[in-house]
């Protein structure tokens, strides 16, 4: 779960199962693309001046 920069609550499960999905397909590690992807929203939350909180 995680706020988006409204402070609205978001289930961020569904997201997360799909990259691992997409990697899947494409004979990727899925973890290593949910750290690329989380370390890109991080990336941009912190260049936008927004708190994310990611659990």
């Amino acid at each position: 779960m995680t706020f988006d920069c409204y402070g609205t609550l978001i289930d961020t499960k569904p997201i997360y199962d799909a990259i691992a999905d997409i990697a899947k397909k494409n004979e990727l590690d899925s973890k290593d693309a949910l750290n690329i992807y989380v370390s890109y929203e991080i990336g941009l939350c912190m260049a936008n001046h927004i708190v994310l909180m990611i659990s």
